[in-house]
């Protein structure tokens, strides 16, 4: 079992009923990073949704001048480091959950689609996996919680709208990371939860 996992997502649209993945990233806590882009159904893409993500210049099925072997049923891996080519999709499902499930919990980064599970749950069990999770947790909710005793202001509002000033107030600068990348954002949040963990062991 590993320790902490930090998870993010890029979808298609915002609603796990009609929306799909297209882009994973996780880091675990020893830094070791993973990150996949799958062949998503764009039926009901919301374009705003896939321009945040710059979709159409970021994804495999855009910007490769030739369809990776085995058409939708595989997924480009590993990308970050442009090594490991192609793997079937089911590959990639199995390493994912065998992350997750081999982990004592996971953070992720809430303020956009909710937690990542509604929308990777699914999708792992299409391709014959599950996630099951030992805990999962909105990072900046518990920086928010952190920094209330010296800021009891922000007990009135929620973490999404301080969300970069969370991370500013720990030290992290948020434009320094790639956060329309799945894996920049899990980049993003490693660093937060590194230097928030001196507050976390003195509350």
């Amino acid at each position: 079992m590993t320790g902490h996992l930090f998870v993010d997502a890029k979808t298609t649209g915002i609603r796990s009923d009609l929306h799909d993945v297209w882009e994973i990233a996780i880091i675990d806590d020893r830094g070791h990073e993973y990150a996949w882009q799958v062949a998503p159904d764009l039926t009901h893409a919301d374009q705003r949704t896939l321009e945040a993500g710059r979709f159409h210049s970021r994804h495999f099925t855009a910007t490769d001048g030739d369809a990776p072997p085995g058409g939708a049923l595989v997924t480009a891996h590993r990308l970050e480091a442009l090594v490991g080519g192609y793997v079937f999709v089911e590959t990639a499902a199995r390493e994912a959950a065998d992350l997750l499930n081999g982990a004592e919990g996971s953070y992720s980064d809430l303020t956009n689609h909710g937690r990542p599970d509604r929308f990777l749950a699914p999708w792992l069990r299409r391709h014959g996996q599950e996630w099951h999770g030992r805990g999962h947790s909105d990072l900046l909710s518990l920086g928010w919680s952190l920094l209330i005793p010296s800021c009891p202001e922000m007990a009135r509002t929620s973490p999404c709208s301080y969300g970069r000033g969370i991370s500013r107030s720990f030290g992290v600068e948020p434009e320094h990371y790639a956060r329309y990348t799945a894996l920049g954002t899990c980049r993003w949040l490693r660093a937060l939860w590194e230097a928030m963990s001196p507050s976390l062991r003195e509350a």
